[in-house]
């Protein structure tokens, strides 16, 4: 039994090491603050349960016992950190700052960006990764609950490579001008050098990737081997921007259509992963046509809106995307590598991306897109056949 002062707080023996006993691992400690640990055991209370391989009980003063669960619980060490102890697993406590788990250990680790999207990913090199099938379940899942994957640190990865982790995501579909110096056709290289790449990429406007196709793109994989001082990308979340509507707004939104300039999609849709309401657009003048009503592509008839109309919707939706409380601002390292998913996040490049080389250095982009699995309007259509579907009946 640990000796406590008459206030209870504990004088400083030396914590025992961790032992197993009964197939539960255990530590007392009799110097961790009670403040510190009820901290402890409320994040680990919360967050383990689902990733429980074995159980670790924590005795602390007054002697109160504790669990937590966690695939590394048997790992528990015991080290001097300013309270003079902290108590971490190999991969449980990874657990609460988000990592992914494989068997056998830590796979990568998340770090948010903002509290709605996006996340950066650590300890995954895809210069050394295989991307197996649990790597590459693992990121489907993280994309589709991030929308946004920004790794750092990734060198510069060949063609082969960025192909080989674009194929993990579909079909790679390459729709651009191959540059001169691309290193393959089906790498998009883009630049702020005439003679290194393709200029003025993704500065007409906030948009998503592929909408003159019927199938828009799913996800874009973007690489940075040079980066210069001022080229940024802006993303903003499409899902909440429409839950920022009124009832009568997105009712109206949901009638709509967005008309580019060979293509018509529903401005609403459902997204093919999650179901939840996305958006369909570009907002540049070289891609945007109007907006209109009602469409029926099998009759080749709408209701066109006029162009007043058209760009008060148009300025409204551009009011949305650049609403700072959602606005995503990624200052580009040389290295990165981001994936994204396309159909949920609207972005647009910052005018800086085309600052001169001699300003600001260069600035090289290569840039892989993922074949869309399905048109917006078929998976609108979809939704609604599902919706209006009566439940059968039953005797």
């Amino acid at each position: 039994t640990p000796t406590t002062d008459p206030d209870d707080r504990p004088r400083r023996p030396t914590p025992t090491q961790p032992h197993t006993e009964g197939g539960r691992t255990h530590v007392t400690d009799p110097t961790l603050p009670n403040a510190c640990h009820e901290l402890l055991t409320h994040r680990t209370n919360e967050r383990f349960s689902s990733t429980s391989s074995k159980r670790c009980t924590i005795l602390t003063p007054p002697l109160r016992c504790f669990s937590f669960s966690g695939r590394g619980a048997a790992a528990v060490t015991v080290a001097c950190v300013a309270v003079g102890i902290d108590l971490t697993t190999e991969a449980g406590m990874a657990c609460d700052r988000g990592q992914g788990t494989a068997s056998g250990g830590t796979l990568y680790s998340l770090s948010p960006i903002h509290p709605s999207f996006g996340a950066y990913v650590a300890g995954l090199n895809f210069a050394d990764a295989k991307l197996g099938k649990e790597i590459v379940t693992r990121l489907e899942e993280d994309l589709a609950k991030h929308r946004l994957l920004v790794f750092r640190g990734q060198g510069r990865l060949s063609a082969e490579i960025q192909l080989a982790l674009s194929k993990c995501f579909g079909v790679v579909e390459s729709t651009f001008y191959r540059h001169p110096k691309s290193p393959h056709s089906d790498i998009f290289r883009v630049s702020n050098d005439p003679m290194e790449g393709c200029t003025k990429v993704g500065r007409a406007g906030w948009h998503i990737d592929g909408t003159f196709l019927q199938n828009p793109f799913r996800v874009q994989i973007m690489h940075f081997w040079s980066v210069n001082t001022e080229g940024s990308t802006y993303f903003s979340p499409l899902n909440e921007i429409i839950e920022t509507l009124d009832e009568e707004e997105r009712k109206e939104w949901e009638n709509l259509f967005f008309v580019g300039d060979s293509s018509i999609h529903p401005l609403v849709y459902p997204h093919p992963t999650t179901q939840k309401p996305t958006l369909c657009f570009h907002l540049g003048d070289s891609f945007f046509r109007c907006f209109a009503r009602g469409c029926d592509k099998l009759n080749q008839k709408a209701e066109v809106l006029d162009k007043q109309e058209s760009d008060a919707i148009r300025s409204r939706l551009l009011g949305l995307l650049e609403d700072e409380k959602r606005k995503v601002e990624i200052k580009w390292k040389e290295g990165d590598l981001a994936i994204v998913d396309n159909l949920a996040l609207g972005h647009f490049a910052s005018v800086g991306t085309q600052s001169p080389r001699e300003k600001s250095g260069l600035r090289i982009l290569h840039r892989t897109t993922i074949s869309g699995t399905a048109s917006p309007l078929a998976l609108k259509l979809s939704a609604q056949s599902r919706k209006h579907q009566k439940p059968s009946n039953r005797s």
